[in-house]
């Protein structure tokens, strides 16, 4: 599946935090107006087309949304400290439970705005920033090869998959552990992720669609862990930038699974795995 997104808009508006609560709090009519030269709205680092890109990159649709071609925009309103930092993001105006969810995750990963100015100081501001469903149906040239039916290395969850090669180069043979993860279903039937990265385990969710050949990663969490020796090559961020970025998958003649996602019409592979049978 294919994810088409476009925020069409960014509309931004700025409030001095400290001066104008003040003042309300304490029922003060005569309230400083600000004119609009005095305040410079937060911006996105980089800009609005770094934003929309860097927004796509994270953005996972919803499968609901795509089995129900849900189509539409969430705007989501959150605050930019003077740090920089997103504060309190939420719905001002809202589709499904699932793609408002969705909306507000992808707006919680975007790194740190510079912060709205007031007569060149830093102020607390706020965002507004519509965030665009439309899905599309597309039709994929890949299938199942017979050998893939016969062992059923199609079907991910349940399995340990063991990752043998990253950006498709071998890893390195000082790891600390062999990453791997494992997908399943638990008792609120939820469906989760729990494996290890090299050093560190993690956890996630994931969404599965064997009929479009789609996979994505979602709320990845690494534990802390540090690997004590010196003499070991730690691959984690990599490992789980990897899984961020996962768009589809793939099962190779061997029986080996890939993942990555489609770029201009060509799959492109992140990683790939071998699978294990899990222990009873």
């Amino acid at each position: 599946m294919r994810k088409i997104f476009r925020t069409s808009l960014v509309f931004i508006m700025t409030i001095v935090a400290s001066t104008l609560f003040a003042q309300n709090n304490e029922g003060d009519s005569n309230g400083t107006v600000f004119s609009s030269s005095q305040i410079i709205p937060p911006k996105y680092n980089g800009g609005e087309q770094e934003m929309y890109r860097f927004i796509d990159s994270v953005l996972v649709v919803p499968q609901s949304a795509i089995d129900n071609g849900v189509s539409g925009r969430v705007i989501v309103r959150f605050f930019v400290d003077k740090e920089g930092n997103i504060k309190s993001p939420n719905i001002q105006q809202g589709l499904t439970p699932e793609c408002n969810q969705a909306a507000i995750e992808a707006v919680k990963k975007m790194p740190l705005w510079l912060p709205a100015t007031q007569n060149g100081k830093a102020v607390t501001g706020f965002a507004i920033v519509p965030v665009s469903f439309k899905v599309q149906k597309v039709t994929y040239d890949y299938e199942p090869t017979q050998a893939e039916l016969t062992y059923e290395q199609y079907v991910l969850p349940n399995k340990k998959w063991k990752l043998i090669k990253l950006n498709n180069k071998d890893l390195p043979d000082n790891l600390p552990n062999q990453p791997y993860f494992v997908m399943s279903v638990n008792k609120r039937r939820r469906r989760v992720v729990e494996g290890n990265a090299s050093c560190a385990k993690f956890s996630a969710r994931y969404n599965w669609n064997l009929k479009r050949w789609r996979l994505t990663f979602s709320k990845i969490e690494k534990k802390k862990k540090k690997c004590k020796s010196k003499k070991v090559t730690v691959i984690d961020s990599q490992v789980l930038n990897v899984l961020k970025k996962t768009k589809e998958f793939r099962i190779t003649k061997e029986g080996y699974l890939e993942i990555g996602r489609k770029e201009k019409n060509r799959f492109v592979s992140f990683a790939t795995f071998e699978s294990e049978p899990l222990k009873k």
